[in-house]
């Protein structure tokens, strides 16, 4: 999902060591060098922090060298330029700068937000020029400190926000759309975002826009168990809905729905109130037979009946025998075998991508609820909004009996969700077209 902005907030998500912290790193860096900065340029003297720091260590890391199918050794294909940690310590205090070179300024906003989507934490996250800082430490003016001497521009300060009681408002304006090339959304919705009404409309944004089905409705995630509850509201006004399985369809009447460069919509604003899920405890959702059925299918983007597909989930699950135990199996396979890489807003095909290794998070999720299924395991799709990132995001479900719906990310460190994860879209047949014409923003409550 494209990413807008990254604005300063809690990030409830454990922080992972540094090595993956790196890992992470590289996987959005991309390869080829672009000049610039180097790590060299950037490190710091222990004098540059003031009286009582001394350097404990200075460790340069290469990826070519590390074990085949390590988070660094695959994530480092991506290719970092150069990489430069630093520890230091002044009495019982603790700091750590990690300097990571890139090629270019979009390689950088690759890395941080990337970094983000899986770490986060208490640490501060910054660039300046090509080189992207992460500095870690319990002491937050110390980190400050070394933020400003490093002269980065911060992206996250690690300070803190939240959204209160787990509700927030948000206000966005969503195509009514039929189909889609899913290859093509990411790109049409900034183009529709940044396009200006009157102006001639991009010949190649124009051939996708003539290539998508659009219609008069609109279906979002209204309810799921303890972990959602939704109200939304609309302009035009709703001419009829309908809601099946915690999905609301909203219906329009054509001649009102305003256009966008030929593309008609409407301007949505909500209220969600939003949990937590875990391993250990779902949402509390009970799934009737049916529903069960429906959502351990085979469908055109979840192929389980595979022989490729099938072995995988095999393997995955190993020896394994409880649902929550394959569920957690089959997350780590997905993280630690397919690299989060390629162009922002892919949809390859859980084939492809099983095939390729690699996809950004909606194909991690296909991939996931592929072998869910194959296993046996209900599941679903989940796309929304990650609040401290600012950024769009798709991830999953799986559903355990006598806890409900818990939410996987394979891109996340854990199994689980927050409030921070906003859920406005489900799908149990992987159709969801999802296009956003203005993307959401979003205020706590």
């Amino acid at each position: 999902m494209t990413v807008k902005k990254i604005i300063h907030g809690k990030y409830s998500r454990v922080a992972i060591a540094f090595i993956l912290t790196l890992a992470l790193l590289w996987a959005a860096a991309g390869c080829g060098s672009g000049g610039g900065l180097t790590v060299d340029d950037m490190k710091l003297e222990a004098s540059d922090l003031g009286a009582g720091w001394r350097l404990e260590g200075e460790t340069e890391v290469d990826p070519d060298m590390e074990e085949k199918g390590s988070s660094i050794y695959r994530l480092g294909q991506l290719g970092a330029e150069d990489v430069l940690n630093q520890v230091f310590t002044r009495d019982s205090e603790r700091l750590q700068v990690n300097l990571v070179q890139m090629g270019n300024a979009q390689m950088v906003q690759d890395a941080l937000s990337f970094l983000l989507e899986v770490a986060g934490g208490t640490n501060i996250y910054g660039s300046r020029d090509n080189v992207v800082a992460e500095i870690i430490g319990d002491n937050q003016e110390s980190k400050e400190k070394a933020a400003q001497v490093l002269e980065i521009e911060v992206e996250y300060d690690g300070t803190g926000k939240d959204l209160g009681g787990g509700s927030a408002f948000v206000e966005f304006e969503l195509a009514c759309v039929d189909t889609i090339d899913y290859m093509k959304f990411n790109e049409l919705s900034n183009y529709l975002e940044s396009y200006l009404e009157g102006q001639p409309v991009d010949e190649e944004m124009k051939a996708v826009i003539d290539a998508t089905s659009f219609g008069n409705s609109a279906a979002l995630l209204t309810s799921s168990g303890d972990r959602l509850s939704a109200k939304y509201d609309f302009e035009p006004l709703v001419a009829g809905e309908q809601t099946t399985g915690g999905m609301t369809t909203y219906t329009f009447d054509t001649a009102a729905l305003p256009g966008k460069a030929g593309v008609p919509y409407v301007k949505v604003s909500g209220e969600l109130t939003v949990g937590e899920t875990s391993l250990e405890e779902g949402d509390g959702t009970v799934l009737t037979p049916e529903e069960k059925t429906t959502c351990t299918a085979e469908t055109s983007f979840w192929p389980t009946s595979d022989p490729g597909a099938r072995e995988v989930a095999g393997k995955a699950a190993g020896t394994v025998s409880t649902d929550g135990a394959k569920v957690k199996a089959l997350w780590r396979w997905v993280r630690d075998n397919i690299d989060y890489s390629g162009p922002m807003g892919t949809r390859y095909g859980t084939l492809q991508v099983l095939s390729q290794g690699y996809g950004r998070c909606w194909d991690s999720s296909d991939v996931f609820v592929t072998l869910c299924r194959a296993s046996g395991i209900p599941a679903r799709q989940v796309a929304g909004w990650l609040v401290d990132l600012d950024t769009g995001h798709v991830w999953s479900q799986a559903y355990l009996e006598g806890k409900g719906w818990v939410d996987v990310d394979c891109t996340s460190d854990h199994v689980g969700a927050d409030a921070e994860y906003l859920p406005f879209f489900a799908t149990a047949d992987g159709g969801m077209p999802i296009l956003y014409v203005k993307m959401p923003s979003i205020e706590e409550i």
